[in-house]
């Protein structure tokens, strides 16, 4: 290419170029310019924005920084690195840049805007609410503004507030599809899901969500019994069709030797005191190192005790919290990963897009999602024989199912996990029923079949708990649906967040018996009950989210707390609740049922798994060498 040698005609292609949307013909063009005048700020900011927008963004710090350095006082420079720096994830140096900005020219509506997206990502949420509510007195008529304000409010369990800037957000830009789907992701945290459910579709007639809004959609789908597995099936299709069209995936450059060590590698949000960290530390702690070499890729800037208990357990630890799905891809590639796990599906901050590239020539998802991904791309997923049985959910999955273990499922309760206390009932003669599961799972239909056992059991209480209802307009809304089926207020006891997990299995001490939600039921709500002498009773049904409570019973071998039918439910746990000799005898015997169970049998779990996963490699290598395609 032929370049000027004038810098105003150099900055004049290169700008040309960027507004066409040609970043890769500017870059060489920018960066001609900074080397032309290497002392002109202006230069280095502008190779910086073309370095940020091709996603380069290390990059582009280093050029904007050195921008900033030769005019420090340029409240537009530091602006833009304070963008770029919180692209690349440095949110808390992004907040210190724009405050800096902002010392300069305090009532700048884009900076005010910008220093309030890197506070929120760095879940510094009140921060974040006054650096919006700063920006919005200055201008009002910004919708992204109203909804960024939003989420701040709604992680703070401001819903009301958050509901309100979200609607002043759908006023301003109504056909934005995404304003109403953060209306619809309030509601499905405050379990009005079929109202969710109702916005999500109503945001789809404006055209497609945003992936992460797009798997809300479909997280929805399975709290409420309308729901069919056929239909759900069909959702998840259209998600990968809409966000993840199949591409040419570049060939593996693996070494395909059947039984050499195997480099596996599993992706989370999750490695902390979270459901997944519970489940998966067994997985990571027993693996064979001899046969495999683990690398974890953490998507979370936020660490705790089982975080770097975790990382104590693996041979390599990626943190890829600030990374873009490229850059998470080219990484995986570049470990040569054989095997990759996802274990978010589609829950929040998942990486499906990663694993829509194909960047591993095997790729998994397991534990933190119950269903299908609908990705092509993705080979396997995991289960067992009671929450999928052989031949009832194949055709409903975009993956080969795969039953390496008797349970799905290996719980590692905490170490200071606090000691069972005696029957709550006999001590108060009250009989005192509880759940902890999220307000999304606790439907009109669930609050009808728990309203009829309270009814047979007319002294009889229920204890909820969840961090959720410290919410007031949360617990509002469960006591009308209660108050609808003829349940009085005083029976009914909330809890929220325990400051530890210890106090948190201590509140277990509180109830005589678990009644799990329906059709998703619970995973580790489940476990932890058990672990801590409550017996769980459950509703079975036809799908995966309805029979994860199957297999965890099934396999602590308590059958009997299995309903297949609304009455049997109640007649289960009407006279579980009244046997309460037998009830005291069982309390006191679960946490050994549970320890000599498949559910806590680590090293049989790992070896099956592993077991699992060199069969899925022998296949891969078998058919390379049969000349098929990846």
């Amino acid at each position: 290419m032929n370049l000027p040698h004038d810098p105003k005609a150099l900055l004049a292609r290169a700008n040309s170029l960027r507004s066409a949307g040609r970043l890769v013909e500017a870059l060489p063009v920018y960066q001609s310019l900074v080397a032309l005048a290497p002392g002109e700020a202006d230069y280095l900011n502008e190779l910086g924005n073309c370095l940020q927008a091709l996603g380069r963004y290390e990059d582009a710090i280093a050029a904007q920084r050195r921008a900033t350095e030769l005019q420090p006082n340029k409240a537009y420079l530091l602006n833009n690195l304070g963008v770029s720096l919180a692209r690349s994830g440095s949110t808390d140096e992004a907040a210190t840049v724009f405050r800096r900005s902002l010392s300069i020219v305090p009532d700048q509506f884009p900076i005010l805007a910008n220093l309030g997206n890197a506070l929120h990502q760095s879940d510094r949420y009140e921060e974040a609410v006054q650096a919006f509510e700063r920006a919005i007195r200055l201008r009002n008529d910004q919708a992204a503004v109203f909804r960024a304000l939003g989420n701040s409010l709604a992680s703070l369990k401001r819903y009301e507030e958050a509901s309100s800037a979200y609607a002043r957000a759908v006023e301003l830009d109504p056909r934005n599809p995404s304003y109403r789907a953060s209306v619809a992701v309030l509601l499905l945290s405050q379990g009005r899901v079929s109202e969710s459910i109702k916005v999500f579709r109503d945001a789809m007639r404006f055209g497609s969500l945003q992936p992460w809004a797009h798997s809300n959609f479909l997280l929805g789908l399975h709290y409420v019994t309308q729901s069919g597995a056929a239909e759900i099936f069909e959702e998840h299709r259209r998600w990968a069709q809409t966000h993840a069209p199949l591409v040419p995936v570049s060939a593996h450059a693996n070494e395909p030797v059947p039984d050499r060590r195997l480099r596996i590698g599993y992706v989370s949000p999750d490695f902390r005191s979270q459901s997944v960290g519970f489940f998966i530390e067994p997985l990571l702690r027993m693996h064979d190192s001899s046969q495999f070499e683990i690398t974890c890729y953490s998507d979370n800037d936020q660490t705790d005790d089982m975080t770097h208990r975790l990382r104590s357990y693996v041979e390599r630890w990626h943190n890829i919290w600030g990374y873009d799905d490229r850059g998470v891809t080219e990484l995986v590639r570049a470990d040569g990963i054989d095997i990759l796990v996802d274990l978010s599906g589609h829950t929040g901050s998942n990486r499906l897009l990663v694993f829509a590239q194909k960047p591993a020539p095997i790729q998994v998802t397991y534990l933190g999602y119950a269903d299908t991904t609908g990705l092509r791309t993705i080979d396997y997923r995991i289960t067992d024989n009671y929450a999928d049985p052989l031949g009832t959910s194949e055709q409903y999955h975009t993956e080969k199912l795969v039953r390496p273990f008797a349970s799905a499922w290996c719980y590692q309760p905490p170490a200071d996990a606090p000691g069972i206390n005696p029957l709550p009932a006999s001590q108060k003669d009250v009989v005192t029923f509880g759940s902890f599961s999220i307000p999304a799972k606790i439907s009109s239909d669930v609050v009808a079949l728990w309203s009829r056992v309270l009814r047979s059991l007319p002294g009889a209480i229920l204890l909820l708990k969840y961090d959720h209802y410290a919410n007031a307009g949360i617990v509002r809304y469960i006591r009308e649906m209660f108050a609808a089926a003829g349940i009085e207020g005083d029976r009914l006891e909330f809890a929220g967040r325990s400051p530890t997990q210890r106090a948190h299995l201590a509140t277990y001490n509180r109830i005589d018996l678990s009644l799990d939600t329906f059709p998703y039921h619970g995973t580790t709500t489940t476990c932890e009950a058990l672990w801590m002498g409550v017996p769980v009773v459950t509703l079975a049904g036809n799908t995966h989210v309805s029979r994860v409570g199957v297999s965890l019973l099934t396999n602590a071998g308590l059958c009997e707390f299995i309903a297949h039918g609304p009455d049997e439910f109640v007649r289960i746990a009407t006279e579980l609740a009244t046997g309460r000799t037998a009830l005291a005898e069982l309390r006191g015997s679960l946490r050994e049922r549970m320890r000599r169970s498949p559910l806590m049998d680590p090293k049989g779990f790992t070896q099956s798994f592993e077991a699992a996963y060199r069969q899925m490699w022998r296949h891969w290598c078998a058919s390379r060498a049969s000349g098929k395609s990846e």
